[in-house]
């Protein structure tokens, strides 16, 4: 009973004061205000792919209001909202985010501010890279110069939320035009906003803000701003979130409609095929390159739209590197099967270095961008790029944001540089075009593929080089290349596939041959190919045995008439396969293929 007394006692004091001191009311209704409008800028950035952008990333803030309608500017000029990168300021759209027209204790409509690198702009000028790295363009200081926000890159502001409070004595706020706040059409920013808050485009940013307070003649501006971290807190725990960044990574597409993945594409391509880390780089516009650039058809264009954009705005968070040489890697603490030839990682959020200097990750320049240690700790910090000991997760975590993902690549296809370019028969210096007997019915690639020839002849085959293919010397003296009756030619990869590509030569016209899919000597499937070329050469494309089941060799045998070479063989894991490269231009593409 006493508590209950005291308690009672205390609230009534608590009411007295604040009805005795009118500012506490004001700086309460305010305050009230200023948190509504952020509460509802970091909901409309964490859900901007949700509202009619369905194939953006998360993350994008609204436009001013510049002509006092209460919605985020349409009409975008360049002296306006559409400035690629350049900070903005105007009223607050509070009908574009949902709100009623917000307004402080003195009855003004809230203004506001955002970052150039964070706006929602049309026709194209939104930022390079829209993801957990982007810089806000504000810093804030109080009345006496001192910075209370963004002293470092990272803590700059991207948005800021202005309350007017009372005009000064030099500025001029006409009344409503029939509008719901004070002020005309016009984007009369020194009109309700003090000294450089006042600022116009193009300001260049870091942009210093001032916090003041009321009573404050010199400026009375009341400040609310949003962090980069307090958006990507809350977008990071969205499942399709991490859906977009699994789906980078996995062999598997995720993305809804996809039928590629970045990894599943590198996967693709042989070891010679895969691309080339640029010195001095992380490797990251490598891969974005190859896949956008040089090899459109066969990785960008199989993108859906969002996986596009995803991947055009996060991969500076990639790293990757081709492997010296070809080794396992450890996936959620353990080995990898087969060995890798590149390996592709996620860096994950910024944490602290765990290479001298041990700092913060920083992420705002150029060099620390390609600094792998901004990105990897631990034994992938210091093995990047030419050492071997990398180890990772395969899926992001909301709760370990920083860990670092990896991917194993290249380590189930072969021949896309024309297999007949990597076999050296032992004890032979292959020069350039070498061709002849290898002497072996067996060979294995760099990358561990096994080819072997048989024959039911009786006598013993050996693998035969051209520089157009590989084929079979039947052992009777007559190197004929192409497969000929009894003769057959066997691809035993690393791990399991699920689809193929072939490259084949002499299969023209009315010729036929057929392919046995097996998994660990059992057989999965079977397939035919016919010949539709009047050339030299055929490609067969995506063949995929009837059920999709999982193979891990395939056996060539010939058919009708004058038999056929190998020149390609692709396997996928996942994904499309496709025949790319030497010996693909001027081929004849057949759809012919059958799988009973």
């Amino acid at each position: 009973m006493l508590m209950l007394i005291i308690l009672g006692l205390a609230t009534a004091l608590l009411v007295s004061a604040l009805k005795s001191n009118p500012q506490i009311e004001r700086d309460k209704i305010t305050a009230d205000a200023l948190a509504k409008a952020k509460d509802a800028l970091i909901g409309y950035a964490i859900t901007y792919r949700d509202k009619g952008h369905p194939d953006d990333v998360f993350g994008y803030l609204p436009c001013p209001d510049f002509d006092n309608d209460g919605e985020a500017e349409a009409n975008q000029t360049p002296t306006q909202c559409a400035g690629k990168d350049i900070p903005v300021a105007g009223r607050l759209p509070w009908k574009t985010l949902g709100l009623p027209p917000l307004r402080d204790s003195h009855g003004e409509c809230l203004w506001y501010a955002v970052s150039g690198t964070f706006k929602a702009v049309a026709g194209g000028n939104l930022t390079d890279f829209m993801n957990w790295d982007t810089l806000g363009q504000f810093a804030i200081q109080d009345a006496g110069g001192s910075t209370v926000s963004g002293a470092t890159a990272h803590s700059r502001p991207v948005a800021v939320i202005f309350s007017p409070g009372p005009p000064l004595s030099a500025q001029n706020r006409p009344p409503s035009s029939g509008q719901e706040c004070s002020g005309d059409t016009t984007n009369s920013v020194a009109a309700y906003l003090d000294g450089g808050n006042a600022f116009t485009i193009p300001t260049p940013p870091p942009v210093m803000l001032t916090a003041g307070a009321y009573g404050n003649t010199t400026i009375n501006d009341r400040l609310l701003w949003i962090t980069p971290t307090e958006i990507f807190d809350r977008i990071k725990r969205r499942s399709d979130f991490a859906a977009d960044i699994n789906d980078l990574l996995s062999n598997t597409p995720i993305s809804p409609g996809s039928s590629i993945t970045l990894a599943a594409y590198l996967n693709s391509l042989t070891p010679a095929s895969l691309p080339t880390l640029t010195s001095g780089t992380k490797g990251s516009d490598d891969v974005y390159d190859k896949c956008k650039t040089a090899d459109p058809t066969n990785c960008w264009n199989k993108l859906t739209a969002r996986q596009q954009k995803f991947l055009a705005n996060w991969h500076d968070n990639l790293l990757y590197t081709k492997l010296a040489t070809p080794t396992k890697i450890a996936v959620n603490g353990v080995l990898t099967a087969n060995v890798c030839n590149a390996v592709l990682l996620f860096g994950g959020e910024r944490t602290t270095r765990t290479v001298a200097p041990l700092v913060a990750q920083t992420r705002a320049t150029s060099n620390e961008k390609n600094d792998a240690a901004m990105y990897l700790e631990g034994a992938n910090a210091t093995s990047f790029p030419g050492g071997t000991s990398f180890s990772g997760i395969s899926t992001f975590s909301k709760t370990g944001t920083a860990q670092d993902l990896i991917a194993c690549i290249g380590a189930g296809s072969t021949g896309g540089g024309g297999i007949y370019t990597g076999i050296v028969p032992p004890g032979v210096n292959q020069p350039a075009g070498w061709t002849g007997d290898t002497g072996q019915s067996s060979v294995t690639l760099s990358d561990g593929t096994i080819i072997a020839v048989t024959s039911t002849s009786g006598s013993t085959p050996t693998i035969y080089v051209s520089n157009t293919g590989i084929g079979i010397d039947s052992g009777s003296g007559a190197k004929s290349l192409n497969l000929g009756n009894g003769e057959q030619m066997s691809f035993t990869f690393t791990s399991g596939q699920q689809s193929l590509a072939v490259l084949v030569g002499m299969l023209k016209n009315n010729d036929s041959g057929s392919i046995t899919f097996k998994n660990d000597g059992a057989t999965v499937g079977t397939a035919t190919i016919d010949g539709c070329s009047s050339s030299n050469t055929s490609i067969f494309n995506n063949i995929v045995p009837a059920g999709n089941p999982t193979f891990n060799q395939v056996i060539f045998t010939a058919g009708t008439n004058n038999g056929y070479y190998i020149n390609q063989v692709v396997a996928c894991a996942a994904g499309t396969c496709a025949v790319t490269g030497d010996g693909a231009t001027g081929a004849d593409t057949c759809t012919s293929w059958t799988s009973p």
